[in-house]
Formats: structure tokens, sequence, C-alpha cells
């Protein structure tokens, strides 16, 4: 499917979230890489990249969304992953990350992506109109053009 412009960014934001729910699932299960290495890479991304993602969606989707209870699921599982990643945030490098929270973590990062790109985006792309299109593209270019690039 081919997403409106607008949400594109969003999407290419997607695209590294699933990179790591995939990277996490992999590292529990013995596949590829170690629980510390993906560990570091998952909250790297959080900083660089997820953190203000859920930031733009809350400050612009929000408004969009057609159905207030995908909006409040929107919130809840932001919460949710914010939680959760900031108990992963605030355990030591030094030790062996916590599977369980680990795999939490992977489960719900991509749930959520999967039903913000099969649900929720198309039903924005159904219900917005072509000037809050317009406007999200615009909110979202300023918003990545002023910001300085993270550490």
């Amino acid at each position: 499917m081919k997403r409106h412009e607008s949400l594109r960014p969003l999407s290419r934001d997607h695209h590294h979230g699933l990179v790591e729910a995939r990277a996490l699932r992999w590292a529990l299960s013995g596949r590829a890489g170690t629980l510390r290495s993906v560990r570091a890479s998952v909250l790297a991304t959080w900083k660089r990249l997820l953190s203000a993602h859920f930031d733009d969606e809350e400050r612009w989707i929000l408004a969009l969304i057609p159905d207030q209870a995908d909006a409040r699921r929107l919130r809840a599982e932001h919460d949710e992953l914010r939680r959760l990643l900031g108990a992963l945030a605030h355990t030591s490098e030094q030790s062996e990350p916590d599977r369980d929270l680990l795999g939490a973590i992977a489960t719900l990062l991509d749930d959520h992506i999967r039903w913000e790109e099969g649900h929720l985006f198309p039903a924005i792309e159904a219900t917005a109109s072509a000037a809050a299109l317009s406007t999200l593209g615009r909110q979202l270019a300023d918003r990545r053009a002023n910001t300085p690039a993270p550490d």
C-alpha cells in the first residue's frame, strides 16, 4: 500500500522500530546478537529516533484519528513502551538484561507499529482532509529540520 506522503516520515521511523523488534527477538532466541548488544541498540534507537517519533504522533496525529478508541490505544501503547524502555535504561550495562523485559518490548513495539501501519494510518488517510494531511507533512518536516542531530 502506498502511504500518503505526509505520513511517510513516520512510516520510515516505523521501519527502524521493526528492525529493533526483530533484533530483540533474534537475540532472545540465540539466532543473532547478544542481549547486551541489542539492549544498547534499542536504547540508542529510542533516544535517537523513536522518542521524538512518539512525541510527533501525539502532537499531530492524535487530532487526525477518527476513532477515539484508537486515540486511547495509541497513547496507552506509547505510555507502556516508554515505561518498558525506561525500565531497560535503568538496568546496569554490565549485567545481562532481563529477558522478559526485552521480550515485552519486542512484542509491543512490533504489534504497535503493525497496528499503526495496518489500521491507524489507513484510517487517517481515509478520513483526514487534504489540508490536514498537508499541514501534518509541513509540521513533521519543520520539526525534523529544526531538531539537532542526536549524539
